[in-house]
């Protein structure tokens, strides 16, 4: 041992006794040469009269060899400790030692620790760290680590080729332990896959490793792997990817679709899926479209395969698509042009594709014996017509010996494959078959044509196979028919157009009518004036384009004023409107004279077409004076519009219709509703208005549908800051024989909440009766406002109808989480006695409901202190602890026993992966700084150990976010 190590080991171990950072340097004077020395080499450190070492890993690293020379076992060691925090680098640091020099006492305090039943497991997670990084596992070591799977360790490369040539992986796989196989299997994918995949392959037949050998399969480099690309297609073949008879989509075929190369396990892949599709699609007499459903993968994956190898492509797939076809039970939808493939049409589309890039030869025998079935024709004729060189003569009389035959095609264009097809051969004809061809083209009428019903389209069928024929090789007989036909039909055929999806834009750009004079825009509104699309369904009509009409209004809002004044008495209602929409943004003082003869003028209009939009301009200009007229104006639509005619957001059972509905969202689209809401805009700065709008008001209080009753509650609302009398009157005629939804929509609950000041027994009664509501929202409403009532009035009783539903308690709930902050003590008492009832409560929304008063949470309070208590002690707090755990971490008052108890709470008494209750990522980091910062602040030795266990239970369930932590900060002062 030298003076070096001597001086060294001292330092440490007496600074690990004291728990400074140093020694003095008076207790080294003996040995001061030395330290001078090592003070020079840059180990140690002089800071006046103090010496320490230059990093915390030296002083580490000295107290592990220390110990390691030692003869004491290292878990005895550890046992005379208390185990802290601190001992994690210190044993890591032993662990490391004995591995490079010693590897018989490394097994024995591997094995020491991890048996030991009275070491802590945050220090068995150093032990199990160390051995994780170990890359030569020895057979005593593998003992240990086989005994009681681990994962950390068995997820690593070394081991996990040790256990794999212990055939451990295989055997727990099989036998009890499949979890841990498919895991060490899921990280072995990273290092050596093709291994991966033979295992995999061994396991097929075993049903309960279905699900994780997809998802495995799903994780696997498949595009690069031949041995996975087997797997997958023995997988495939074996109903892997079949669910109830439907394909499943694999994330492989992505893979499969990007990469480049491994060519022969694509196309294994590629000829077992479209076996096994085709296969299901006729045991089960499914479309094929039925198998797959609209899976992009498939389609991406169909595409890359007969683009990169169409004659490899072909090979594979016809001889499928053959026998599919020649099955009696099989069925093939028509054939779309579309621009979204689903994988049938793909499929078709993609060997269509590749046959006119092949030598047809080999496959046309299979194709002329299903003729009479309409895909193999379909193919037939693609192919002929890539090869039309070749096979001109053929595909001419195969025509000509049927004219059946000429019908191939896409639905709404059936004759256009052959159209094609005749493009391509005529040039490759001789004389003598051309005319032939034509006057087979100029007899043939099909049967449809030849109907009472299809006479007027008689020739169509003609006018599509003419049109394929070269002009300049036609006989002057069929040049004369073509025309003849295209005096009838148009110029030219139109091709396919299959499903088509767009935006129905304006007719007129927003740039070209940015340019519009007064006139242009007169004009556009006469051409389009019909709902109708005149010119193409991707056209747009009046509605179009009154949305680059309010633009303009909105930037220009008195020129489009004046403009209205223009406007023809038969203008489509949409102008008008859109002109109110667009002004109603913007207007302002300088535009009020424009802005009342339009209103004018559009009241004037048949039908009175703006009586939904007039408030919006009207109520920028509220505070203005506005004539009398115009107020009578608003007065009119809110009493006299016919509009809405019926309550159509009833339920069906009392309505009739299906719509079962929103009040207010009916009320605010309807005229009368609209106009009741204007109505409270031009009161709110100008009470005087009251006498001039109070019989209006009083009308659409009582009006005869709900919808509007809802909107007035705005009007009563603002009638309550000026004439609380009035407003009472008002809510009196609304709440009348109202119906329950009515009473359920938010503006006439404000209203009964307004006003429950002075509520009186009719009030107290309507809340008890929407408390006992048939109308879930009804009853949600009611217990929101007995509960407001009975704090008002300090009288419980108003609840006893409110605990009868769970809606009515989630509405006590939401005001008791909502007051509980309140300042007057009473009212805090009272909402915290309600809600550890609340808390709970056997329905999951009222816990939840009650569960918001953490949004409140203040820890000095002392009313908050007994709900925290409560909530901790319940189910609502274990329904979704993560507000309360974000208010404790954001507390500088909770301490760390409340802390602790909070995370306990949440640990299960099994040891599964992870927390039981806190799932995700964010919760999980948050519970893990939560213990630890809980064990740096706890206060007493009783707490600390508190802290200690919960951080040991934490390690145990396998929780990632802790170790982490853990092993980021060993050296971190604070945790020591």
């Amino acid at each position: 041992m030298t003076v070096k190590w001597t001086t060294l080991k001292l330092i440490a171990e007496r600074a690990k006794e004291t728990g400074a950072r140093g020694v003095d340097v008076r207790e080294l004077e003996a040995m001061s040469a030395v330290v001078e020395d090592l003070v020079r080499d840059g180990v140690l450190i002089q800071d006046q009269r103090e010496i320490r070492f230059s990093h915390e890993a030296l002083f580490d690293q000295v107290i592990a060899r220390s110990w390691a020379e030692s003869d004491l076992p290292l878990e005895s060691v550890l046992l005379a400790t208390d185990q802290d925090l601190s001992h994690r680098s210190l044993v890591r640091q032993v662990l490391t030692y004995q591995r490079g020099t010693n590897h018989a006492a490394y097994e024995r305090s591997i094995s020491g620790i991890l048996s030991n039943p009275d070491i802590r497991y945050h220090l068995k997670d150093v032990a199990l760290s160390v051995l994780a990084s170990d890359q030569a596992p020895s057979q005593a070591l593998w003992e240990i680590v086989s005994a009681d799977p681990v994962l950390e360790v068995l997820t690593t490369p070394a081991w996990f080729a040790y256990a794999e040539s212990a055939g451990a992986v295989l055997r727990w796989a099989v036998g009890d332990q499949p979890a841990v196989a498919a895991t060490m299997l899921d990280a072995a994918l990273e290092w050596d896959s093709e291994r991966v995949a033979e295992i995999l392959i061994a396991l097929l037949p075993i049903h309960e490793w279905r699900h994780r050998l997809r998802l495995l399969i799903d994780r696997a480099p498949t595009g690069s792997s031949t041995a996975f690309c087997r797997l997958i297609a023995a997988a495939l073949a074996r109903g892997l990817y079949d669910d109830d008879g439907v394909m499943t989509d694999g994330l492989f075929l992505h893979s499969l679709t990007e990469c480049e190369g491994n060519t022969e396990g694509r196309l294994a892949v590629l000829d077992a899926f479209v076996a096994r599709w085709l296969l299901l699609s006729r045991e089960r007499g499914s479309t094929l479209e039925a198998v797959t459903g609209r899976h992009h993968a498939i389609v991406g994956f169909l595409r890359a395969m007969a683009s990169r190898e169409p004659a490899a492509f072909v090979s594979i797939v016809l001889p499928h698509v053959t026998t599919y076809l020649a099955s009696t039970q099989t069925s093939w939808r028509p054939i779309v042009v579309n621009k979204v493939e689903n994988p049938a049409d793909a499929l078709l589309g993609t060997l269509s594709e590749a046959l006119t890039t092949v030598d047809l030869l080999p496959y046309e025998a299979d194709l002329l014996t299903l003729t009479d079935s309409r895909i193999a024709r379909f193919l037939l004729y693609r192919a002929w017509a890539g090869n039309a060189d070749r096979y001109a003569g053929q595909a001419f009389e195969f025509l000509v010996a049927d004219p059946t035959r000429y019908r191939c095609g896409y639905l709404g264009s059936q004759y256009w494959v052959t159209r094609e097809l005749l493009a391509a051969i005529h040039p490759h004809l001789t004389p003598a078959h051309r005319h032939a061809l034509e006057e087979s083209i100029l007899a043939f009428y099909p049967d449809s044509e030849r109907t009472a019903h299809g006479r007027a389209a008689q020739g169509s069928a003609q006018f599509v196979l003419l049109d394929g024929l070269n002009a300049t090789l036609m006989s002057p007989e069929t040049r004369q028919r073509r025309l003849e036909l295209q005096r009838r039909f148009g110029d030219r055929p139109s091709p396919p157009r299959g499903i088509e999806f767009g935006f129905v834009p304006s007719p007129i750009e927003a740039a070209s009518a940015a340019r519009m004079a007064d006139e242009q825009w007169l004009g556009a509104m006469r051409r389009y004036h019909l709902d109708g699309k005149e010119e193409g369904w991707l056209k747009g009509g009046p509605h179009e384009l009154s949305t680059v009409l309010q633009q303009e209004a909105r930037q220009d809002p008195g020129r489009f004023l004046n403009l209205v004044l223009e406007m023809p008495s038969d203008v489509h209602e949409a102008y008008p409107s859109a002109i109110l929409i667009g002004a109603g943004d913007s207007v302002s003082a300088n535009e009020a004279e424009a802005l009342y003869s339009a209103l004018r003028r559009i009241h004037e209009l048949p039908g009175r077409p703006g009586g939904l939009w007039i408030g919006k301009p009207l109520a920028r200009l509220a505070d203005m004076e506005i004539p009398d007229d115009v107020l009578a104006m608003v007065r009119w639509y809110a009493t006299e519009d016919p509009d809405p005619e019926e309550d159509l957001w009833l339920p069906g059972d009392e309505q009739g219709d299906p719509h079962d509905g929103d009040p207010l969202t009916a009320g605010i689209n309807s005229v009368r509703g609209a106009a009741a809401e204007t109505i409270s805009a031009l009161l709110w700065p100008r009470p005087e208005r009251l006498p001039f709008f109070a019989d209006a008001l009083r009308s659409i209080c009582s009006d005869r549908l709900g919808a509007v009753r809802a909107c007035a509650a705005v009007a009563v609302l603002t009638v309550a800051k000026h004439d609380e009398s009035l407003a009472r009157e008002l809510l009196g005629r609304l709440v009348r024989g109202a119906h329950h939804r009515v009473l359920a929509t938010p503006y006439v609950e404000r209203c009964i909440a307004r006003l429950k000041g002075q509520p009186g027994p009719r009030l107290r009664f309507l809340a008890i009766q929407m408390s006992l509501s048939g109308v879930p929202s009804a009853r949600e409403a009611g217990g929101r406002l007995a509960a407001q009532m009975a704090l008002e009035s300090d009288s419980a009783a108003l609840l006893n109808a409110s605990w009868r539903s769970p809606e009515s308690r989630r509405g006590v709930a939401q005001v008791a989480a909502a007051f509980v902050e309140s300042d007057d003590l009473r009212v805090r008492r009272w909402c915290a006695e309600w809600l550890g009832q609340l808390f709970r409560d056997e329905d999951l929304a009222v816990r939840q409901a009650a569960a918001e008063w953490v949004r409140s949470f203040a820890e000095p309070d002392p009313v908050s202190r007994t709900l925290l208590t409560a909530f901790l002690a319940s189910p609502a707090y274990l329904d979704d602890p993560w507000p309360l755990l974000k208010a404790l971490d954001d507390s500088d008052h909770v301490g760390s026993a409340i802390v602790i108890d909070a995370i306990r709470l949440l640990m299960g008494d099994e040891p599964p992966l992870g927390l039981r209750r806190v799932t995700r990522h964010a919760h999980q980091g948050l519970v893990s700084d939560m213990a630890i910062r809980a064990y740096a602040s706890a206060d007493t030795p009783d707490v600390r150990t508190a802290a200690l266990n919960l951080i040991d239970d934490l390690l145990s369930q396998r929780d990632p976010h802790i170790r982490r932590l853990l092993t980021r900060h060993e050296t971190a002062p604070g945790l020591h």
